[in-house]
């Protein structure tokens, strides 16, 4: 017999997308019931939540679900791609830092994902003052905010300073052909903590094989 989430996994590849109510009453199930299930099922990186639709009259949007799989069908990449060489190819070589950091500011003022998976269409405030924060705290600061954008990234103690990890780079598939991405990420994270920081290893395989990227301050 399937399990819960097995049956909401199948209802989304046959349906593409659903919102919570709608797979519940589909499956006959109570919605906090698919709630929890469907929250469960994000956190594990198989589904996602892909917009908002808006009920008739008052009310919260309610979010869209679909498998990651049928999420990952776009062509943002190729897309990002163009857009990200047409605007490098445009600049001389001393203004690509100053467009990588305003790229990162702007990065940094998305909404969080904890409210909605989308970038905002609004810029919203950007990161708190951080300058007068004991260097531990900013550290804390700065993997939230970066987890948001889907780094899961933590930081260690070093002997020498302190690392930041990133198990997951979003920029995955264009980093190849635009290294400068590897630029915005040090822009951010010097955003994040007001201070410099230095590249130590990119797209590197740990001792268990994880592939990580890892910067220092």
């Amino acid at each position: 017999m399937k399990t819960i989430r097995q049956r909401i996994l199948g209802l989304l590849e046959a349906q593409r997308q659903a919102t919570a109510a709608e797979i519940a009453r589909a499956l006959g199930l109570p919605a906090a019931n698919v709630r929890y299930h469907l929250k469960i099922l994000e956190d594990e990186g198989a589904l996602q939540v892909i917009g908002n639709r808006r009920p008739p009259g008052r009310g919260r949007p309610k979010r869209i679900y679909a498998t990651s799989r049928q999420a990952a069908m776009h062509n943002y990449d190729l897309l990002c791609s163009v857009l990200l060489s047409q605007n490098l190819e445009s600049l001389a070589a001393d203004e690509v830092p100053h467009f990588l950091h305003q790229t990162a500011e702007r990065l940094l003022q998305t909404s969080s994902a904890a409210e909605d998976s989308r970038p905002s269409l609004e810029p919203v405030a950007g990161p708190p003052s951080i300058s007068g924060k004991a260097l531990a705290s900013r550290l804390v600061a700065a993997v939230q905010r970066l987890n948001q954008l889907h780094y899961q990234a933590r930081w260690e103690a070093h002997p020498t300073a302190p690392r930041i990890i990133f198990a997951h780079c979003p920029f995955r598939k264009l980093v190849e052909r635009h290294p400068q991405l590897c630029q915005l990420d040090a822009a951010m994270l010097h955003s994040l903590l007001n201070a410099p920081v230095v590249q130590l290893e990119k797209l590197a395989q740990d001792r268990r094989g994880m592939v990580r990227c890892v910067f220092s301050l």
